[in-house]
């Protein structure tokens, strides 16, 4: 839920994940207006396939200085490989410019898609003028967002395991679908049609089958199934 946006990206909630797809240059929003707590790392949980030379931003401060200063921001590159990615950003590097104070942030502003920078021959990005040279954010781009996860401590975050969390969450989602699919089986039974007619093309008529022997037994719960 954010405090704030531009406005300019549309957003599509699925189990455990948000899907966000930008519809303007910039796309930006407040997650919150204040943040108490120290916090050391910032991490984002990202999964794109489609966003192929574009950036992931966050601005934090403390220190007076406004949501849309460069000096405020951390910065990370999309790795668009389909694949869910965790990226660590030190506020650290925030405390050593001086706009954060390290106990208690004033802003917190999350841009999920930004364009990504070109490169001179030194791979390098650089600038024409006082703009920053940089791709186009491709048509129909867009990123899922897992979580975004606060660390106040080097401990707290070592302590953190991406892996394990995609996969407990994985996990939690089928646990969800089977329930739901067995709740479909039971409503089934009196009804005409045959338990067959809910499974879509593809699926393995045996898991049906199964979930109907063992609601008719009435000796396994659903939440098992």
């Amino acid at each position: 839920k954010a405090q704030g946006s531009n406005g300019r990206f549309t957003t599509e909630l699925t189990d455990g994940y948000c899907k966000i797809t930008p519809t303007g240059k910039d796309p930006y929003y407040y997650p919150m207006s204040t943040l108490d707590k120290p916090t050391k790392y910032v991490v984002i949980g990202y999964r794109s396939s489609t966003a192929a030379n574009t950036t992931i931003q966050f601005f934090m401060g403390s220190n007076g200085t406004a949501p849309t200063d460069d000096t405020s921001m951390l910065e990370t590159t999309v790795v668009a490989d389909g694949e869910w990615h965790a990226h660590a950003f030190d506020t650290q590097e925030l405390v050593d410019r001086g706009v954060y104070n390290g106990t208690k942030s004033t802003f917190f502003r999350f841009d999920p898609l930004e364009a990504g920078y070109v490169l001179n021959e030194n791979g390098e990005p650089y600038k024409e003028g006082d703009v920053w040279v940089k791709y186009p954010i491709p048509d129909g781009a867009s990123i899922d967002i897992r979580f975004i996860a606060f660390f106040e401590t080097e401990e707290l975050y070592q302590g953190f395991n991406m892996d394990e969390y995609v996969a407990k969450k994985a996990y939690e989602e089928e646990q969800k679908r089977l329930e739901e699919e067995a709740a479909k089986c039971g409503n089934q039974k009196g009804g005409s049609g045959s338990i067959e007619d809910i499974g879509g093309d593809g699926e393995d008529a045996k898991f049906y089958e199964a979930v109907e022997v063992a609601i008719d037994a009435g000796k396994i719960s659903t939440s098992l199934l």
